[in-house]
């Protein structure tokens, strides 16, 4: 399972930015199935998920984080 992370940052109560983890390519090196977009994210052909006959797990994670000010500070 690929899971990813996005952080929510807030100053005062009001959300100022969403970040997304980015690990690059490094994160799909050594799995045969996965592919390089971009030389930014990994990526796995839907024709190469188990779903459709493959090999590759394809189901996704996502965690969230939050950072910053409370409105009331």
């Amino acid at each position: 399972m690929k899971v990813y992370w996005q952080v929510l940052e807030f100053q005062k109560g009001v959300l100022q930015n969403l970040f997304w983890n980015n690990f690059g390519c490094d994160s799909c090196k050594g799995g045969s199935s996965s592919v390089c977009l971009n030389g930014t994210d990994c990526a796995v052909p839907t024709s190469k998920c188990k779903a459709n006959g493959g090999g590759a797990n394809c189901k996704i994670g996502i965690q969230v984080a939050f950072s910053g000010t409370d409105k009331n500070c």
